[in-house]
């Protein structure tokens, strides 16, 4: 077959056609990949062949070698095919399809400019298409097929700036050319061209702060986006207002001398413009709101402007009349006028807070008892998304008041204004439980209402399920109730749950994930009063989760359908984890057949599932503590491979938890389990490949292992992870954090994973502390330098100064000469300054810590 032959196979409805094409490009590739890819280059560039073939010829270039994969390693690896080519086989294709950009038919122009791209983001940081963004530029000057292929490309090229930060920081020196091409083809009558312009500036904005510092170049700039969102075409317009947009939340110090003309431009569009373009218009406010809210949030009022504030009845009114342009039948899952307007109204009420009401409340009564339903629908959802807004003491009452007509609305006979008023209740539940849990009429009215939805699995039963969820949370903070609100209802609130989540005929999947989400909530609600009958419900659950699993084992592959199943067998987990929290030993005489079931789950290989399945295992060690111990042999080859999938990072650290729950859980009795598992964990800590946020978990999971194994059992492994500790701090130190947030988190995150390490290591070597001999100074040192460089990151500064009452605790009973060299270490004047320091903190849990350690500082010094 001939390449052509073979691409338009590919392009082929039938499997028996395109299957054997997919395995001759396989070959192919794996063979010869440059002589593949030369073949693909000149098959593009062959004005003679197909159209379609030239576009698949360069589709399967693209994937072959620069394919964007969200899988990271994934994606590096198919780039190192790439660049273990020959320099002068990619200097070939990067040529060629820089020449392609002049064929005269569109397609393969575009499909030139998206390879451009994605080459891009390999070639230029390594400085290998040194020459590229100058040519693009300079293509820009020439003809206007020309100019709309260069612009295209160049596009392409800026969009990967957003997503790399070695790009962006590669065209933040070729920014003024870049964005002088942008301007001349903003500026041209050609509307493709003004397009491609357009969406090249747009992917631009990350890498332009030089130039949007200079008052001349950003005038210039935003008086062409201007120009472009009132242009003849709507893809420009929509495209030059997602610019405003990016502007708004790349830029806002500079918005001072535009707002004027951006708010009648912006508010124009809503009204008068398509909605792709009014949608993106009702963004640009949307993206000012929540950049001032965070403003407000950090302390960082000086610097805010106050545009919503400023312009809140003009901003609320057009939000307002945005609310009744519903479209029939909406759900929350569509992108409209309506959603977008209660989207940006929940932003104003996040800045307003207490004025929202004021601006608003008006609307909502004059609305909420119209038999227009849109009139009466937009009212609710009004209400709904401005609760949020003002202080809650402020408008408890109002919320209160609104109860008994937003029951009714539940039965409306409209659905739209039913399905809205079942997502205010919910609203009212989670911001404002106590309207219902301290007046038990209205709750007693809420699952009258909302019960029979569940248990019928009608059209408003995830609503009210949400509205259940909402309540239970109220009690995720309390511990050994022995009765609540929800006690009486309790029982019939669980049947109700299950009904939903055994519906055959229920309509939508969510509905049986809600109220299985759900359920959870409520188990984790239960007040003792109500354990009698979760112990009733362990059989239930078991043989619930039997059936998936069962289910479960008799599907093959991937499908939307299995990916339900796992998440469905993830939520009952929970469910059953969930009880024996709250059931503790009486939940004993279920662990064997809990734990078969968890084995079946393992054996699924599923990491999904796998997860949900250790969780419950972590949660039956805290239960039963040394009944799980005939387990342990079982279960610790699945908890071993999970902390060796690092690339499933959820999996890894859910691994790391449960280790470190079956060795608190389990205590010495562990000791013969651990050797496996640690060196699994010595081995992720050294690599390189591995992520450094589950290197902070498994951190954390060692500090656990060692307390629970004691000294004696610990010291074979404390050399090793010591070194290894000190190694990773020392690395940390040298890391510049300033300025780079994710850099600052993780640094910070990595001290409290070291300091709850050092915690472990000091409180299991308690009474043997001359085995902690070497390591006593750099924990000190590591302690004080932490504390003094987190004086305003009081989780590390705790977990810090916790480590220095261990040591002092434990220095307490060394023997003499240790305990004095101990005294000359610690107690010193940099101890005496820091704890001064750490005094006028405010924050009560780091005082309750300086209290504690202060104490143990002084029972040392006379000891």
């Amino acid at each position: 077959m001939s390449v052509t032959d073979i691409m338009m196979a590919l392009a082929s409805p039938d499997p028996s056609i395109r299957v054997p094409a997919e395995a001759t490009v396989t070959q192919a590739k794996e063979s010869d990949l440059a002589g593949f890819l030369i073949a693909l280059i000149n098959e593009l560039r062959d004005d003679s062949k197909p159209s379609q073939a030239r576009q698949m010829a360069g589709m399967v270039l693209k994937n072959s070698v620069a394919l964007h994969l969200r899988d990271v390693e994934a994606r590096k690896a198919l780039e190192a095919k790439w660049t273990s080519l020959a320099p002068a086989v990619r200097n070939q294709v990067k040529s060629e399809v820089l020449s392609t950009l002049g064929s005269s038919t569109r397609e393969v122009r575009q499909i030139a400019a998206n390879i451009i791209g994605n080459l891009s983001r390999i070639e230029l940081p390594a400085g290998e298409w040194p020459t590229l963004v100058e040519t693009l530029v300079g293509a820009v000057n020439g003809d206007e097929q020309h100019m709309e292929a260069a612009l295209t490309a160049l596009g392409y090229v800026c969009e990967e700036a957003g997503e790399y930060s070695e790009v962006e920081e590669y065209l933040a020196q070729f920014s003024t050319p870049i964005l002088t091409a942008v301007g001349n083809g903003m500026s041209t009558a050609n509307e493709d061209v003004k397009y491609y312009a357009t969406n090249a500036l747009c992917n631009s904005m990350e890498f332009i702060h030089a130039n949007m510092q200079q008052d001349n170049q950003r005038d210039y700039l935003v008086k062409i986006v201007c120009e472009a969102a009132t242009g003849q075409t709507e893809r420009t317009r929509e495209k030059a207002m997602e610019c405003l947009v990016k502007i708004a939340e790349l830029y806002y110090s500079t918005l001072p001398a535009y707002i004027a003309r951006l708010h009648q431009l912006t508010t124009s569009a809503v009204f008068s413009d398509s909605e792709s373009v009014a949608l993106q218009a009702m963004l640009f406010w949307t993206s000012i709101c929540d950049t001032e809210r965070e403003m407000y949030e950090e302390g960082n009022t000086k610097e805010c402007l106050n545009y919503a504030q400023q312009g809140a009845t003009e901003l609320v009114d057009l939000c307002l009349k945005c609310l009744v342009r519903q479209e029939e039948g909406q759900t929350e899952d569509d992108w409209n006028i309506s959603i977008a307007g209660g989207k940006l109204l929940q932003s104003l009420a996040s800045c307003l807070q207490n004025a929202v009401a004021g601006h608003v409340m008006p609307f909502v009564f004059a609305n909420v008892n119209e038999e227009d339903w849109r009139k009466c629908e937009a009212a609710l959802m009004a209400f709904g998304c401005v609760i949020g807004g003002p202080d809650p003491k402020d408008i408890q009452d109002t919320v209160a008041q609104a109860v008994p007509g937003l029951l009714n609305y539940f039965r409306h006979k409209n659905p739209m204004v039913a399905d809205t008023a079942g997502w205010v209740l919910a609203k009212v539940c989670e911001l404002f439980p106590d309207v219902f849990l301290e007046v038990p009429s209205n709750l007693q009215q809420l699952l009258n209402i909302i019960g029979p939805s569940i248990s019928a699995a009608d059209a408003m039963a995830i609503r009210a399920c949400n509205s259940i969820h909402n309540l239970a949370l109220a009690y995720e903070d309390e511990e050994d109730q022995q009765q609540n609100e929800l006690s009486s209802f309790y029982k019939d609130i669980v049947m109700a749950l299950f009904a939903a989540i055994d519906a055959k005929d229920a309509t939508d999947e969510r509905l049986r994930e809600t109220a299985q989400e759900t359920l959870n909530a409520v188990v984790d609600a239960a007040a003792a009063d109500c354990f009698g009958f979760l112990e009733t419900l362990v059989p239930e659950l078991e043989r619930r989760l039997t059936f998936l699993v069962s289910q479960r084992q008799q599907m093959t592959g991937s499908s939307n359908a299995s990916a339900d199943l796992d998440h469905l067998i993830g939520l009952m987990c929970g469910a059953l984890g969930g009880v024996a929290k709250k059931l503790g030993l009486r939940i004993r005489n279920h662990v064997a057949t809990t734990m078969q079931i968890m084995d079946n789950i393992f054996k699924m290989q599923n990491d999904s599932a796998q997860a949900e399945a250790l969780l419950l295992v972590g949660a039956l060690a805290h239960a039963v503590h040394g009944d799980l111990l005939p387990y342990i042999p079982n279960v610790m080859p699945y908890i071993v491979y999970a902390l060796q999938q690092v690339d499933q990072e959820d999996l890894c650290h859910t691994a790391a938890g449960t280790l470190g729950d079956c060795a608190t859980s389990l205590q010495e009795s562990f000791a013969p389990f651990a050797q496996q598992p640690l060196t699994v964990i010595r081995d992720c800590l050294n690599s390189p490949q591995v992520d450094r946020d589950v290197k902070c978990s498994l951190l954390g999971c060692i500090g656990d292992v060692a307390l629970a194994l004691g000294g004696e059992h610990f010291f074979p492994y404390l050399e090793t992870f010591c070194g290894i500790v000190a190694g990773m701090y020392d690395q940390s130190k040298k890391i510049d954090i300033k300025g780079d947030y994710d850099a600052e988190d993780y640094v910070y995150s990595l001290w409290e994973s070291i300091a709850s390490f050092y915690t472990g290591v000091c409180q299991c070597f308690n009474g043997f502390v001359q085995h902690l001999g070497p390591y006593l100074q750099p924990i000190l040192i590591f302690s004080l330098e932490v504390c003094n460089a987190s004086l305003d990151q009081w989780d590390t500064l705790s977990a810090a100064l916790g480590v220095i009452g261990d040591l002092a605790n434990i220095l307490k009973t060394a023997d003499l000469a240790l305990r004095q060299s101990g005294k000359n270490s610690v107690l010193t004047n940099d101890m005496r300054v820091l704890m001064s320091r750490v005094n006028k903190i405010r924050d009560e849990t780091v005082r309750d810590q300086v209290e504690w350690v202060g104490k143990q500082l002084a029972a040392l010094e006379k000891a």
